[in-house]
C-alpha cells in the first residue's frame, strides 16, 4: 500500500490527480485519435467538462470517472484508474527531482 510523502496536503494530493488525468485521458485520446467532441459525446458528459479534465481543472466524482473510462472505450475503468495512480506517483518523482 503506498502511503502520502510526509507533509503533502491534500489541494496538493488533489493537484497531482488532476494532472494526472489529464495526462491519462489525453493520451488515450491521442491513441484513439479522439476529439473532445467524440469523448463528450460518448461519456455523456460536456465538452466543456473534457476540456476542464485536459486543463486539469475539473474534480471529477467517481461516475463522470466511469463515464469517461467508457467514452475513451475502455472495458475496465481499473485500466483508467491505474493509468492515474502510476502517473500521479511519476509526477512526484518530478518534483522531488526539480526540488534537490
Amino acid at each position: 500500500m503506498t502511503r502520502h510523502p510526509l507533509g503533502e496536503t491534500r489541494e496538493r494530493r488533489e493537484a497531482l490527480t488532476k494532472q494526472a488525468l489529464a495526462g491519462a485521458v489525453r493520451s488515450r485520446m491521442a491513441a484513439r485519435r479522439l476529439r473532445q467532441t467524440d469523448l463528450a459525446r460518448w461519456s455523456g458528459v460536456s465538452r466543456s467538462f473534457v476540456q476542464a479534465v485536459l486543463r486539469a481543472e475539473a474534480a471529477v466524482p467517481l461516475s463522470m470517472f466511469l463515464e469517461l473510462s467508457h467514452g475513451l472505450g475502455l472495458d475496465d475503468a481499473c485500466e483508467l484508474l491505474r493509468d492515474v495512480l502510476d502517473r500521479r506517483v511519476e509526477l512526484r518523482r518530478q518534483l522531488r527531482r526539480g526540488v534537490q
